[in-house]
């Protein structure tokens, strides 16, 4: 994907990137080195760490924090990443 030429500012109809779906470690590590926020933020300001939280696999999760994603991010209900997992 990244070696095709991928855009990674796209994003869907949430304001969701690609780093907001990730399944693999090793995949968030290449999208944040290749210049992804880790705390870039969906439609909903959102985080991929909040995203993920709801239903990515603990590795993923883990793979972010690594990164520095902030874990005391607020989405615009007001809630963080805890308390979306």
């Amino acid at each position: 994907m990244l070696a095709a030429g991928a855009d990674l500012q796209a994003v869907n109809d949430e304001g969701q990137n690609v780093l907001m779906v990730a399944t693999e470690p090793v995949v968030v590590k290449a999208l944040i080195e290749a210049g992804l926020s880790v705390d870039q933020r969906d439609e909903r300001n959102r985080t991929p760490l909040m995203v993920i939280a709801t239903m990515g696999p603990t590795s993923v999760i883990r793979a972010l924090l690594a990164s520095g994603a902030d874990v005391a991010a607020r989405d615009d209900d007001g809630y963080t990443a805890l308390q979306w997992a």
